[in-house]
């Protein structure tokens, strides 16, 4: 079917490095066997635009995090978009990761593995909104364009990931994602394996990560400037150290994995770039 042939060709990414720049998806013309992608991007308004999610559908959420409630949304679905990726173009995925681009800087990576668990939507009207809107009035730009969301998750909601202001995703080979922030030293591996699950959706090392906190490693270190013990306090209480930060208390982290997180960001200074 021409939908299913468009939709691969989109769908034919390069794993390679992060390009800093998104190219427009406006020709989907060429065939399933000369297309060229011209960008390793999926962009997802692109696809909307172009008609090829197919149709949308309503759903119910049992629990939405970020309303602490059960919401209702029209969606497209995020599951057959990696169904149609994955069965005609296999990956390992074991090592692949899934980067997701958030129009505010977050940018969670997620084991392609853990995307497969439960079945996903990509919501992009909350049905609760006025009449001719997409979203409530004060939310249209927090959540919008799309919010990927798991009807079935329940409250163990932390097991997946829930992007919202989301734009784009692309395909990444785990080592070839984490190079340059990965340590050289071994007993920081414990750090960053800590530091990849709590911190780098929102702040990045040598540029690796979110962009919605700050840089930790470039051109300096944070351990340079910050002491620990305030760092430490930091993370537990934001608003008692910044008048209206964003950033909310990591209250599922341990002093001990801390500590650890500190020994590996501390590693990094041998490998600034």
């Amino acid at each position: 079917k021409m939908y299913r042939v468009f939709t691969l060709a989109l769908l034919l990414l390069l794993c390679g490095a992060c390009v800093q720049q998104t190219t427009p998806i406006d020709d989907y013309s060429a065939s399933f066997t000369h297309y060229q992608p011209p960008t390793d991007l999926i962009d997802f308004q692109a696809l909307k635009k172009a008609n090829h999610f197919g149709e949308s559908q309503n759903i119910e959420v049992q629990f939405d995090p970020f309303f602490k409630s059960k919401k209702s949304y029209e969606a497209f679905s995020f599951t057959k978009l990696l169904d149609d990726y994955l069965s005609n173009h296999p990956v390992d995925t074991l090592s692949t990761m899934v980067v997701f681009e958030c129009t505010d800087g977050y940018q969670p990576s997620v084991p392609l593995v853990d995307l497969l668990k439960a079945e996903s939507f990509l919501a992009f009207h909350d049905l609760s909104a006025p009449i001719a809107q997409l979203w409530p009035d004060d939310l249209e730009e927090k959540l919008g364009p799309f919010y990927l969301v798991w009807p079935t998750a329940g409250k163990q909601f932390k097991n997946y990931p829930w992007p919202y202001a989301l734009v784009s995703m692309r395909f990444e080979n785990q080592r070839d994602l984490f190079a340059e922030a990965y340590p050289k030293v071994t007993t920081a591996v414990k750090g960053f394996q800590l530091y990849q699950q709590k911190c780098m959706k929102c702040h990045s090392v040598n540029k690796v990560g979110g962009t919605m906190g700050i840089e930790f490693n470039h051109p300096k270190n944070i351990t340079d400037y910050w002491e620990e013990d305030h760092i430490w306090e930091f993370v537990q209480n934001p608003q008692s150290f910044r008048y209206n930060s964003k950033m909310p208390p990591v209250a599922d982290l341990s002093k001990e994995q801390f500590d650890e997180i500190i020994t590996y960001l501390k590693s990094m200074k041998e490998q600034q770039i």
